[in-house]
């Protein structure tokens, strides 16, 4: 089957949506005949294997990976290496899941990728349709295509779900990293934080180093088993590297800041300092800092102090507690599981203490919604249901009435996403914070708003 030459960007991502996108289905088996290893193989085999074409840090986990890739994407690219950064999913456009030194690649790019992919994965569909590519692998291939073509060094890599049958799976890390392991996707990957650590370590290489985030006893000791059955070292957060002396807040401008020392296999690091809120991200910047500093062991790269240094101070984290300056101050965010939602309430509790809260908040449906509820409502002065565009968002009215028999609260609702926005910012008295939050898709919906409307508080 001869593949159509794809002109536009348009066209590209349209092309790409007809495969299916596990991000919006809700119900799916999840084994190895849905998620085949073998079939993103031979994909990446068919547009010249660009997985090998980098060494790369694979970074999994329930909390955090997110962050602690862009830190350590930031920190190599501080120390001079050309590095990708592939993260998933993406707020406002495809194109933020590929980016090389913080750069997004041009929908020109995008558009000869997609048309790299093209004739084989036409040729998969008509001939072995049940092997058919899915949406995340093209995009991951397509991502990977992306620094293989840029000649990027390095390449930091996040999970897109688990780890074990991640299409990203196929790469050969040179370290790999383990952030944070708590409830998600429990219908996917377990009801049980070892089953659920199991998953995530799937990632573990024979021989290749691993980095581990402080974690629950259950979900420590299989990392720990899988380390030791694959040959391989592993560094502890909050013991082989240590996170002291932290503060976070807002500053005068109110733009956060999160503020540590860190000691570890690379010697002291004093006053180091993220523009992010919460003290979770310095255990994030740990494990960014550990996986960086074991990678240039291994390699033989140099990846000092002041690489540190300036690559956290310039790291950024879009919809991870981002703060927008105005009246009223926005806090956007995208926590959509209780280990999140505890980091948004820790900052609410902290560094917004006092400030009476608007919440606009959407919840996909397979989500935890009654511990999420349970965690953010009270603080909650006036609340707003609202939500994405994604097929598994839930519908507001039953939101609405889950909040009120929950726990009491008396709700709005609008359907429209940034109808309910203008409405949020109405139902805000001067000094209150508006919290927008409960999906990742809908932070992705509101935040060009949010930009078009009011700059970012930054350091």
């Amino acid at each position: 089957m001869t593949a159509p030459q794809i002109q536009t960007h348009e066209e590209a991502l349209r092309f790409l949506l007809e495969f299916v996108d596990y991000e919006k289905v809700t119900k799916f088996k999840y084994d190895l005949r849905t998620f085949n290893l073998g079939r993103v193989e031979e994909l990446m085999a068919a547009v010249g294997n660009p997985q090998r074409a980098f060494r790369s840090i694979h970074i999994a986990g329930t909390k955090g990976k997110g962050s602690t890739a862009a830190m350590a994407q930031s920190i190599l690219t501080a120390a001079g290496f050309r590095t990708g950064l592939y993260t998933s999913p993406h707020l406002s456009r495809i194109e933020e899941r590929m980016t090389v030194d913080g750069e997004m690649m041009a929908e020109e790019e995008f558009v000869q990728i997609v048309n790299e992919l093209a004739p084989y994965t036409l040729r998969q569909r008509e001939e072995r349709p049940n092997e058919s590519p899915t949406f995340f692998e093209l995009v991951t291939a397509a991502g990977f295509r992306h620094f293989a073509r840029r000649k990027a060094e390095l390449a930091v890599v996040e999970v897109g779900m688990g780890g074990r049958l991640d299409a990203t799976n196929v790469l050969r890390p040179e370290v790999s990293v383990i952030t944070r392991v708590d409830y998600d996707h429990e219908e996917r990957l377990g009801h049980t934080l070892g089953r659920i650590a199991f998953e995530k370590a799937g990632i573990i290489k024979p021989g290749a180093p691993v980095v581990c985030a402080p974690q629950e006893p259950e979900a420590l000791a299989v990392v720990a088993e899988t380390a030791e059955r694959r040959g391989s070292p592993w560094v502890r957060i909050g013991l082989d590297y240590r996170v002291e002396n932290v503060r976070t807040g807002l500053d005068a401008r109110k733009a956060p800041f999160c503020r540590f020392d860190l000691t570890g296999r690379g010697g002291a690091h004093r006053g180091l300092e993220l523009h992010m809120l919460g003290e979770h991200q310095a255990t994030n910047a740990a494990c960014a800092v550990a996986a960086v500093e074991l990678l240039a062991e291994r390699c033989g790269l140099k990846a000092g102090p002041e690489a540190v240094r300036r690559g956290l101070d310039s790291a950024r984290s879009p919809a991870r507690l981002e703060v927008f300056a105005g009246e009223p101050l926005v806090l956007l965010d995208g926590a959509h599981n209780p280990i999140s939602m505890r980091a948004l309430c820790a900052a609410l509790d902290g560094a917004f203490a006092g400030a009476r809260v608007v919440l606009l908040m959407g919840v996909s449906r397979d989500k935890n919604v009654e511990e999420i509820f349970k965690l953010i409502l009270p603080r909650a002065a006036a609340v707003v249901f609202t939500r994405s565009d994604s097929p598994r968002a839930a519908a507001p009215l039953a939101l609405a009435e889950l909040a009120r028999d929950l726990c009491g609260v008396r709700a709005e609702i609008c359907d429209d996403a940034r109808q309910a926005l203008a409405r949020a910012r109405a139902l805000a008295r001067p000094g209150d914070l508006l919290c927008i939050t409960g999906s990742f898709f809908l932070a992705g919906m509101l935040r060009p708003a949010l930009l078009a409307g009011d700059a970012p508080a930054r350091g």
